[in-house]
Parts: structure tokens; sequence; C-alpha cells
């Protein structure tokens, strides 16, 4: 199964996902799936900002993993490999572990895939 596919069946089994990107090390997007009411550039956006809050967080401290929760959504941030990160946005509230369960999985295939 490619990547792209990988990140749609994600996207279609977990409960509240709005988007999974995938971006470089400048926050630029690699590849992403989104439910199709999301806007692409709000999307894109929304990554570059979370992969940004990370790589400024690991400047000062020991981490790989970043989750936002607020009222309406949530919001976490894995670092891979070579500075890339992948990042998903819940359009409901989630948990930091559910979360990092997704991110895990999908890591795996992007590690595979791009490493």
């Amino acid at each position: 199964m490619k990547i792209e596919e990988r990140f749609q069946n994600v996207l279609n089994r977990a409960k509240d996902l709005g988007a999974i990107m995938l971006l470089d090390k400048e926050g630029e997007m690699i590849l992403m799936a989104k439910k199709p009411e999301l806007d692409d550039y709000d999307v894109e956006l929304f990554g570059a900002q979370m992969a940004v809050l990370l790589a400024k967080e690991i400047e000062e401290k020991n981490m790989n993993f970043l989750f936002l929760k607020g009222e309406g959504g949530s919001a976490a941030t894995l670092l891979l490999e070579h500075h890339y990160f992948l990042s998903m946005y819940f359009t409901g509230r989630s948990f930091s572990g559910y979360a990092e369960k997704w991110m895990e999985e999908l890591a795996t295939h992007v590690n595979e895939e791009f490493f």
C-alpha cells in the first residue's frame, strides 16, 4: 500500500481526525490527507505552524511529540527522522495517547517509504 493510501486509510478510521500532514524541516507540506470540508490552505498553514512550534521547543528540550487540546479540537505533531514532521488535526477533542497511537503507526510506514 502506498503512503498516500495509508494516510487516507488512517483518516477514515481515526475518530474525529480531520487532516494528516507530512512536513519537511522548513514546515513545507510534502503530503496531506484531509476531510473535504477543510480548506487546503488552512490545513497547510496549520501544519507549518505546528512544525515550527515543535521545532522551537526542540531547541531547548529533548522533545519529539507535541499535543494541543482545545474546546473544539486537538492537534498533535511528531518529529520523524531527518527533521521531518507528522502532524494531525482532530475536529473534536482527542487525547494524546490516541493521537500518538495513530502517529506511531503512520511513522513506521513513512520511515519505510522515505528513509
